[in-house]
């Protein structure tokens, strides 16, 4: 594993690291027990870029997964002004004023906090996926606030 940077995210720490098939790999700095020092050492690689361009922790190297939303017009200023995920595009205006946006994530808990954060004014549109465990985690919490 090839130590990259020590990040702060939501108020934690985490050590951000790659592994041998250039995944990122994240470890809570306050998890972790032991450490142990080598004599290998490392080219520097800047990962700064892709730390300013994700609003959490579950960033990768590859943004592939494609996610469509719709933004309702009571909200949909605030996300013309802001970066949902990494590079969101606004795809159409509807007549009403909401959103049609779409962009590229990593995983969907990179998104999952934000959406729950906006709801019930962001509706998820694609993958079905990223639908289904929204509304699986909705249900899960209803669930046992009951």
């Amino acid at each position: 594993m090839r130590p990259l940077k020590i990040a702060l995210f939501d108020g934690f720490w985490y050590l951000i690291t790659l592994n041998s098939w250039n995944t990122f790999m994240k470890f809570s700095l306050g998890r972790i027990e032991q450490v142990r020092t080598h004599a290998q050492t490392f080219a520097p690689v800047s990962i700064d870029d892709k730390l300013l361009q994700t609003p959490n922790i579950w960033f990768d190297s590859e943004q592939n997964v494609e996610i469509k939303l719709k933004i309702a017009p009571s909200i949909a200023g605030y996300f013309k002004e802001v970066e949902f995920f990494p590079y969101p595009k606004i795809e159409k205006e509807l007549k009403d004023g909401s959103l049609l946006i779409s962009g590229k994530t990593a995983n969907f808990m990179q998104v999952l906090p934000q959406i729950q954060r906006w709801l019930p004014h962001i509706e998820v549109i694609s993958p079905h996926e990223l639908a289904r465990t929204l509304h699986e985690q909705l249900e899960n919490y209803l669930q046992q606030m009951s």
